[in-house]
């Protein structure tokens, strides 16, 4: 990416520094088409970061943990893994009862962890099935 933006700065540099203060209809043109493929670039780039990875974990609640106002579940999926995922005010927990230490919850969450041991993220929706 970034041999991209030094071969496309130079070659904006290089077309600048061909230019006369009075740019006739062609040379106009061909720097129009470099800004546009500029901005082509940038925004091809833009989409690949703007991409969301959402994933889910499934499992039962080991532990619920309270700090500051703040909620954490310790959760074991079926294959034994652990993961804490943490809820915030943006958090949409949707149960018709509080969640409880063993019951099967769905987490979908950005698909971002931590490499801590238990990984780490922060949940998006959590889905509290009955016991």
């Amino acid at each position: 990416m970034r041999r991209k933006i030094t071969a496309v700065f130079l070659i904006i540099v290089l077309c600048m520094m061909g230019c006369s203060s009075k740019m006739n209809p062609q040379k106009a043109d061909y720097m129009n088409n470099i800004y546009n493929s500029v901005q082509k670039i940038d925004q091809e780039d833009l989409k690949d970061v703007k991409k969301d990875n959402l994933e889910m974990v499934s499992g039962k609640i080991k532990k619920i943990t309270m700090r500051g106002g703040k909620r954490s579940l310790l959760i074991e999926d079926i294959k034994g893994m652990e993961y804490i995922f943490h809820i915030n005010e943006h958090t949409i927990v949707m149960t018709f009862e509080k969640l409880k230490i063993g019951q099967n919850v769905d987490i979908i969450f950005n698909g971002i962890l931590t490499r801590s041991i238990p990984p780490q993220g922060n949940a998006m929706i959590v889905n509290g099935l009955k016991v």
